[in-house]
């Protein structure tokens, strides 16, 4: 995009005024524009709103900063707006512009054999594990487009719009003239839209947008009463059919893999993982606090005597960071890293076609706080931990679905270093420690517990895609 081209930010709304403030020293922004005839002839940030109709013609680039963006892009194309821009969350971290240019583009029909998956990070993607674990009848028989969000090149929209069916892990604005299917990306322990705290929740939108699905795949009734506490769907759009990122969970390569991409050998080693939840949305919402300037924000916490620890005890420790946080908490840990401390990063699995659950097979212990993580974790049927430091802050900003929250995590608690070596050598040592507890609520949350939930999928597309 030519940096002096005059700039028109289409979405007079949050994420706006995020692009706005973003973009305000680096591009010429003259003004709005939105479909809401309520913002329209008034100001937004200080500038004109404006009509869409008032776009032809003019010599300006549209930038998309909406949650409509595909919804947007189809109107923008039909007035024969063809070049384009939209702004967006980068996976890792902070936000993009990326520019699109359709003017060689005659036809944005429909394909009737086209699928679309949409990957939004490969840190336990359902359509990352779905495209891995594709059978062969469906790649001969479907014109399967692989769109990840961190490679959202020239065709990026044009295989979104001329797909029949689009396949998704995270909220988008639905078109109803397609098949939509929602993976989502885990069972969730805390507050979503109607069930969340969050001040600049649209959960009517969500709602409403929401009734554009053709299926929610969900894990059980469980998941689906949960869900649809948050969300309000018709019962019938929920198919139990086990999510497809927990096969990976079932893989053997995981350990090699992960020496690989840590450099690090883990032969004899216990290896831990550390998946702690993020605490500040890409909006600005804040989850809870933590402190990141050490590895663990628990009472006496000290990074040396903990390195130590893991040496002495023969243990490797893996820190993965939500995608939200790759340039807060990993940034800050990368500086704690030794030969017993190592960070996953997002861009890592990107470059070596890996998702995360890939890796995560290998560990025998879990800690995390509030990670949605955990109930895919207990397929596996060894410990975990939880450090809730913040909790009664997380309570009171985001909220949780299900509380008593001590009840719902099958593991012990830990608030100060003493306590997490000291359950850290507990948990490793007695398989049975919380096992009765782990195993009750493995057969509430998941229906199935095998490794084919990427076949039940398929299976339902397949179905889908013929009898319409």
């Amino acid at each position: 995009m030519n940096g002096g081209e005059p700039v028109i930010i289409f979405g007079a709304s949050k994420l706006g005024e995020l692009a706005y403030h973003e973009l305000r020293d680096s591009r010429e922004i003259i003004g709005f524009c939105d479909n809401d005839q309520s913002k329209q002839g008034r100001e937004f940030c200080g500038l004109p709103v404006i009509n869409p109709d008032e776009l032809t013609g003019r010599k300006a680039r549209v930038i998309i900063a909406s949650g409509y963006a595909l919804a947007i892009i189809k109107q923008l194309i039909a007035m024969g707006v063809k070049a384009f821009s939209v702004f967006a969350a980068a996976t890792q971290g902070g936000f993009s512009v990326q520019d699109y240019d359709y003017r060689s583009y005659d036809s944005f029909e429909q394909r009737a054999d086209r699928i679309s998956l949409l990957v939004e990070n490969n840190s336990g993607s359902n359509t990352l594990a779905l495209y891995k674990l594709m059978p062969e009848y469906i790649r001969e028989k479907y014109d399967i487009r692989f769109l990840a969000k961190s490679d959202t090149d020239r065709g990026y929209y044009y295989d979104l719009i001329t797909s029949k069916m689009v396949v998704s892990t995270h909220d988008m604005a639905y078109d109803r003239d397609q098949l939509n299917i929602q993976l989502w990306h885990g069972c969730p322990l805390k507050g979503l839209s109607y069930m969340s705290r969050y001040q600049q929740q649209n959960a009517e939108w969500n709602h409403l947008n929401w009734q554009s699905l053709a299926v929610v795949a969900s894990y059980s009734t469980f998941y689906t009463t949960l869900m649809n506490a948050c969300y309000g769907l018709d019962i019938s759009k929920y198919r139990i059919t086990g999510m497809p990122r927990n096969d990976l969970l079932f893989g053997t390569e995981g350990r090699s893999r992960l020496e690989e991409l840590t450099g690090v050998g883990l032969a004899g080693k216990k290896v831990i993982f550390f998946v702690p939840t993020f605490r500040r949305s890409i909006s600005g919402e804040y989850n809870g606090e933590c402190n990141n300037k050490r590895l663990f924000d628990v009472a006496g916490f000290d990074n040396e005597i903990f390195n130590k620890f893991l040496a002495e005890n023969n243990l490797a420790l893996i820190i993965k960071s939500h995608p939200f946080e790759e340039s807060g908490r990993s940034n800050n840990a990368l500086r704690f890293q030794t030969e017993n401390i190592r960070i996953i990063r997002e861009e890592a699995l990107h470059q070596n076609n890996l998702d995360f659950y890939e890796l995560l097979s290998v560990a025998d212990l879990l800690i995390t706080d509030y990670s949605s993580v955990y109930f895919d974790y207990l397929l596996l049927e060894r410990p975990i931990i939880f450090t809730p430091v913040d909790l009664e802050v997380y309570r009171a900003s985001r909220g949780l679905l299900l509380e008593p929250y001590d009840d719902w995590t099958p593991g012990p608690k830990c608030f100060s270093m003493d306590s997490l070596t000291r359950e850290i050598q507990k948990s490793l040592a007695d398989r049975e420690y919380y096992a009765s507890e782990r195993n009750r609520l493995k057969r509430i949350v998941h229906y199935y517990q095998d490794a084919d939930s990427s076949t039940r999928v398929w299976e339902l597309i397949d179905q889908m895609m013929s009898h319409c």
